[in-house]
């Protein structure tokens, strides 16, 4: 199920909170953190669904109406899909809205700061030139000089694709709290976007389904087009890796591990002189 919070804040300026999901239970939870730690008032809801299990859809959407009735006065709708995964999803309901930012939250990340959605708007109030700010981590990718799979088109479903590395992470544990530190990328969850400037770019390339890699694609296509930044604001959330809907058995599904190997290469074939450029660049607050 996805959940979308449309949302007025100061100055009229309208906000959709997104809350991606696959009807598994610990959606209510991150719903529940997401509406007690906001700040700004709701005046409508949209709840695409993407399931093929309708029983228990039925029970989510029960819990997700009730939630919603005790905190605000809402316009619901229901949307329904087949199982699309989280790149076709994230574009579905992002095409749907017509709000100046969206924040994208997935279901196995628990916001525990009051205000959050406000922090996250912080510096596209403060710059004019911020496409996306992540609450998460933001970073740069280097390219493995050992890689075993940049020359070759050889899909593995027991490791991980070892074209590229992350590098110059920036995360709520090695950043000073007032700042917006930019990299090259932003990892999703909570994640904010300039939707206008979303619109400009197509949202996510589909060609990265059904996920992995497709944001920071839309990261590298954004910097070439509008010459824009991205970047990330320490903030308390908290998860775990067994809480995603892409492991299996303690480790990453087979399915997941195939996309990770097909969208690397594409990421690294798309911007391979842009991912050696590397910036760098902290700004207050």
């Amino acid at each position: 199920m996805i959940h979308t919070k449309h949302r007025v804040v100061s100055g009229g300026v309208r906000l959709s909170n997104v809350i991606i999901s696959r009807n598994r239970q610990i959606e209510s939870s991150a719903l529940n953190f997401v509406e007690e730690n906001s700040t700004i008032s709701s005046v409508e809801e949209i709840l695409p669904e993407s399931s093929t299990n309708k029983s228990n859809s039925l029970e989510v959407e029960a819990i997700t109406f009730d939630v919603m009735r005790k905190l605000y006065p809402i316009k619901v709708t229901i949307i329904r899909d087949e199982n699309v995964f989280e790149t076709k999803a994230n574009n579905h309901i992002l095409q749907m809205v017509d709000q100046d930012f969206c924040i994208i939250v997935q279901d196995d990340c628990l916001i525990d700061e009051l205000g959050w959605n406000e922090r996250l708007l912080k510096p596209f109030s403060a710059f004019n030139d911020v496409f996306a700010v992540t609450g998460r981590t933001a970073h740069n990718w280097i390219v493995n000089p050992y890689s075993q799979d940049i020359n070759n088109d050889i899909i593995h479903s027991h490791r991980w694709c070892d074209v590229l590395r992350a590098i110059d992470e920036a995360d709520r544990t090695n950043s000073d709290r007032d700042s917006f530190v930019i990299r090259d990328t932003v990892n999703r969850s909570p994640m904010a976007i300039n939707h206008a400037d979303l619109q400009t770019m197509d949202y996510f390339d589909e060609a990265f389904s059904p996920q992995d890699s497709d944001d920071h694609d839309l990261m590298y296509r954004m910097h070439a087009k509008l010459g824009k930044v991205c970047g990330m604001v320490p903030m308390n959330w908290w998860s775990r890796e067994e809480w995603g809907g892409t492991r299996v058995g303690g480790g990453p599904a087979r399915w997941l591990l195939e996309a990770h190997h097909k969208n690397q290469r594409l990421l690294y074939r798309r911007h391979r002189d842009a991912i050696l450029a590397r910036r760098r660049e902290s700004r207050k607050i």
